[in-house]
């Protein structure tokens, strides 16, 4: 299919007509095509259910059903590190310096790994299953979320004494870019805001189901959460004011890029929405497969939950991972290039490859195929 796409590129951009404009009709297929083919990292962890990427964007770390930590260098895929401890893992998270790693499992355990090394350093048990794992900036201090009903409950440890730190109500948390508040989402929807003393802020009831992800933005001045409940919520920090409700059905994670200029989130019909965060428009919605006519052909079951999804530090890359095991990643200029950007070089950023010899040789009749670029 990249082939096909590559093809499909060069022939538009040889069609363009004097003032180097092209029917919209073919730059929209091309556009859904080229969402259609995201660049795919092989994985053996059965189902992904957790996956975050580093804080210098070199690696990704991946946690599955199968119970094992896979680290991925980028952008090819390979493998760094299979780390195998731990049963079905929910969460995983980088330390701000990129030096560890910390995986969260259904089994009640928190297993603290070297990510240089793939050594594991230490463990904590919990009763209850782990539901996110977050660390505090700066510190070896880590907020863990347990699932436990109404009762669930998110546990702050310092691991450099082994000591609780805190007990706060919640089933999955995040901590401010600066880590001086910390935010929890609650099995009833409930979403509070903390202050570094672990005192509470805010607290508004958010959503009419379980919060499933929760997200600040860099500067630490808003907050994101998705809940099952088929809505994404952006509230103020300090106050927990709403400032939109955007709909995404069963939303089950978000993400704010880095510069903060775009929201995307992943749903249970492997749908990702993003949309702009000045008037919050949706500019676009990445679907797994389309009619003829672009119209989303949308599956049923757990293998299309997108769970997990970040951007890379450089906001140049869009990954999301599935429950069909598969880790995705989309070029950011593709959906949301501006008229300035070339369209078909914007279009191109999403296929890893290009002509081989041979694909010259049979298309073009030549050694060397012309570059596929446009100013259009």
């Amino acid at each position: 299919h990249q082939l096909s796409l590559l093809l499909g590129l060069y022939a538009a951009a040889k069609s363009l007509d004097s003032q180097g404009l092209v029917l919209e009709e073919i730059k929209q297929f091309l556009q859904r095509a080229s969402l259609g083919a995201a660049t795919q990292m092989p994985l053996n962890v059965g189902s992904v259910e957790s996956m975050a990427v580093s804080p210098d964007g070199q690696f990704i770390a991946v946690g599955g059903s199968e119970g094992s930590v896979v680290v991925l260098s980028m952008p090819a895929g390979g493998i760094a590190h299979r780390l195998h401890e731990q049963t079905w893992i929910d969460s995983i998270a980088w330390t701000a310096d990129g030096a560890l790693l910390a995986s969260g499992a259904r089994d009640g355990s928190v297993v603290i790994w070297d990510a240089k090394t793939g050594e594991r350093l230490s463990r904590v048990e919990y009763e209850y299953q782990v539901q996110s794992v977050h660390w505090r900036a700066g510190t070896r201090q880590l907020a863990v979320g347990l699932a436990n009903g109404d009762n669930s409950r998110v546990k702050g440890v310092d691991l450099s004494t082994r000591k609780e730190i805190f007990d706060l109500p919640g089933m999955r948390a995040a901590w401010s870019p600066c880590g001086n508040r910390l935010a929890t989402g609650g099995g009833d929807g409930t979403v509070r805001v903390f202050d570094s003393n672990a005192e509470m802020i805010a607290m508004v009831p958010g959503h009419d189901r379980y919060v499933h992800s929760i997200r600040w933005d860099r500067g630490g001045r808003r907050i994101a959460t998705a809940s099952v409940d088929g809505t994404v919520i952006v509230w103020e920090a300090d106050s927990l004011k709403r400032i939109v409700t955007l709909p995404n059905d069963f939303a089950l994670s978000v993400a704010w890029s880095p510069d903060g200029h775009l929201l995307a989130s992943g749903n249970g019909h492997r749908i990702i929405a993003i949309w702009e965060t000045v008037t919050f428009t949706q500019l676009y919605s990445i679907v797994g497969s389309t009619t003829i006519t672009g119209d989303p052909v949308i599956g049923s079951g757990a293998q299309d939950y997108i769970l997990n999804i970040e951007w890379t530090p450089d906001a140049k890359l869009l990954v999301a991972s599935d429950r069909a095991g598969r880790v995705m990643l989309y070029a950011r200029e593709l959906f949301a290039y501006e008229e300035s950007l070339p369209w078909i070089s914007a279009m191109r950023a999403q296929i890893p490859r290009e002509f081989t010899e041979d694909e010259c040789r049979v298309y073009f009749h030549a050694n060397t195929c012309e570059p596929l670029t446009s100013s259009s």
